[in-house]
This record gives C-alpha cells, structure tokens and sequence, in this order.
C-alpha cells in the first residue's frame, strides 16, 4: 500500500488517500507503472509531477506536485526538499509525464534535473532517478547513465545550442550583406550610366571634360564614386569570405553590431560607403 500526502502550513504532512499496491521500489518500470495506474499520467492532456519519497527500497510517501506546469513545480527546489524531510528521508524519485507521448527529455528536462542535482548535493539528499512517463513507454535519467554525468551533458548541451544560434546568424548577415552587394551593383551601373550621359549635350555629342568632369547635375556621382563603389564591395567579399570559413571566430556581439549598423542603416534609407570598412573593423580583419 502506497500513501499520498499534502504539504500543509506548519508545515505538516496530511493523508490524502492511500492505495492498494505494492509499495516497493523495484526500477522504473515499478515507479511508471504506479505513474499510470494511481495518477492516470499516460493518458493526462497536461503535465503532471509526482514525488516518491524512499526509504531504501519502499515508498514512503507519494506527493503530486504540480498539474499543468511540470517545470515551475521541477524547479521548486525548496517545496520539493521540505517534503522529503517531512517523511524524514534522503532519497526520491521524480516523475513527471509527456502528454505528447514522446518520452524523450527535452532540454528544459535536463536543465532540472541537474538543479535537483545540484541541489541535492547541498541538502545531502539523493535524486535516485527522474522519469518521464507516456502511455507506453518510460524514459529513466538513472538507466541511461545520465545522472551521473548530468552537468556536463547540460553544459556540452548549451555550448551546442550557442555554437548553433551563432551560425544562424552568421547565415543570416550573409544573406543581408549579399542584398548590400546587389545594391553597391546597381549604384555602380548608375554611376557609370549617369557619368556617360553628364559627357553628352544636348545634341547628343560627346562633351570635353570640363570644370566639373564626371559630374552628374541629376545624381551627384562623380569619378570618384566609383572608385569607391567598388572598393566597397571588394570589401564586403572579404567580410562574406570571412563569415563563410567556418575557423574564424565570430562571437555573438560582433554579429550584433552588424546588425545594429545595418539596421540604422535601413532606418535612413542610405548606405555609407564605410559600412564595409566598419565591418571589417568590427570583425578584426585588419592586422
């Protein structure tokens, strides 16, 4: 027979219910079974927590945690703690369920669980295993050999994470220097155009260079601003070659401050031609 608690203030422990089965902790396949059969956890729509509280190999007490928000109640470290004291023992098991069916743990499940860990090792007390419930199938942290390794599992999953966000928006800022580069093209055709059509009267016969040569009365370009056009965009293919090769470093802050200046940028309908220079710049490009 298995009894379930409430948490009172007091704090106390208060008998809700008991159960007509084994209360002995024979592996995970024991604790899932009593998930299903006792709290319905592999057909619920909605998260559910449970907490076995052990003394050795028997269930000294049962507590539901939590109903429909399964991490709030995981990293309630200090209610999860006080009742553990409560039934006056070291060890516990926490349970919770996958209303998706999927028993896999997701990064949240793990952050958690290296909480519980973490704070097991102040509290000298001993998380014996975590598992996630579904309909049919069960997922324990203490099988899979997990527990023991939790913090660098944790921490190998988080560099990952970042090392993944830093390359998608290294992608992402090719794609918003390659548009620039589209734009530099077209303001070079113009220039070039604009140039040829300055050199030209009204007759349609070429000019002689005069005290303004190259200079367009309509756009402003002049001989000049090519020069710079394309100085600019042999800049940018640089700064595109540099974000492509995978073993060059490219941090999170660097990729912001692109950003940023492309966004001012956008803002002022207008791209300075230093826009590559600063990029390179901010990359640490030069020497």
């Amino acid at each position: 027979m298995i009894t379930c608690y409430e948490l009172m203030q007091g704090p106390e422990l208060v008998v809700t219910r008991t159960y007509d089965c084994s209360a002995e902790f024979a592996g995970p396949e024991n604790v899932a079974a009593v998930c299903r059969e006792v709290f319905n956890m592999g057909e619920l729509a909605e998260e559910k927590v449970i907490l076995f509280a052990l003394s050795g190999k028997r269930i000294m007490g049962v507590f539901e945690l939590s109903k429909g928000n399964a991490d709030s109640s995981l990293t309630d470290v200090q209610s999860i703690f006080t009742r553990i004291f409560l039934c006056g023992v070291k060890h516990f098991i926490i349970a919770h369920n996958h209303p998706s069916q999927n028993c896999l743990p997701s990064r949240q499940d793990f952050k958690v669980t290296m909480k519980l860990k973490q704070a097991c090792g102040v509290m000298d007390c001993i998380l014996v295993d975590h598992i996630i419930v579904t309909r049919d199938k069960l997922y324990s942290f203490y099988e899979k050999g997990i527990l023991e390794d939790i913090e660098n599992i944790v921490e190998s999953e988080t560099e990952t994470k970042g090392e993944e966000s830093v390359l998608r928006k290294r992608e992402e800022m090719l794609c918003r220097i390659q548009k620039m580069i589209y734009y530099f093209t077209g303001e070079m055709d113009l220039c070039v155009g604009q140039n040829k059509k300055s050199r030209r009267d009204e007759t349609g016969t070429q000019k002689e260079d005069s005290a303004e040569p190259g200079l367009s009365a309509s756009t402003g370009f002049c001989k000049s601003s090519w020069k710079e056009l394309k100085g600019c965009l042999n800049d940018l293919d640089d700064v595109m070659n540099f974000l492509k090769d995978g073993q060059n470093q490219v941090q999170d802050w660097q990729i912001a401050g692109m950003n940023a200046m492309l966004d001012k940028c956008a803002r002022g309908r207008a791209v300075p031609y230093e826009v590559s220079t600063a990029f390179k710049g901010l990359l640490r490009m030069y020497g």
